[in-house]
């Protein structure tokens, strides 16, 4: 008798099905802490955030924004799952880190300051 083994995409794609809304400060901890994805506040927009991979160059690093909503204070699903694609960050990854607890850290007032990032006067 043979079984039936799904497909590693159908996994995936529950994995993708999992992802909750979550609030952009707790969200911005679990990419820091789990995975060294730094993140900053854009100075133009308060509802963007952009994030950034190591080395932490700003003008170097893979780098990408995305914008919360509820007055840039969550980030939904959708975007959760495009970051977690531009850094190759499995879904199956991220969820085991949120279930380790990353996402119950508060939300940070202020990000660290990355270096470069300021430009000089």
């Amino acid at each position: 008798m043979t079984e039936n083994v799904r497909p590693a995409s159908n996994s995936q794609a529950q994995c993708a099905d999992q992802v909750p809304e979550m609030d952009l400060g707790a969200f911005r901890k679990l990419m820091r802490n789990a995975f060294a994805i730094a993140s900053e506040p854009s100075e133009a927009n308060p509802k963007l955030t952009r994030f950034i991979a190591p080395p932490y160059n700003p003008f170097v690093s893979k780098a990408t924004s995305v914008e919360g909503h509820n007055g840039g204070t969550k980030i939904s699903p959708r975007h959760i799952l495009t970051l977690l694609k531009k850094f190759a960050i499995e879904p199956k990854d991220f969820l085991a880190a949120l279930r380790d607890g990353e996402e119950t850290a508060p939300p940070s007032p202020r990000p660290p300051e990355l270096p470069g990032s300021q430009r000089p006067n």
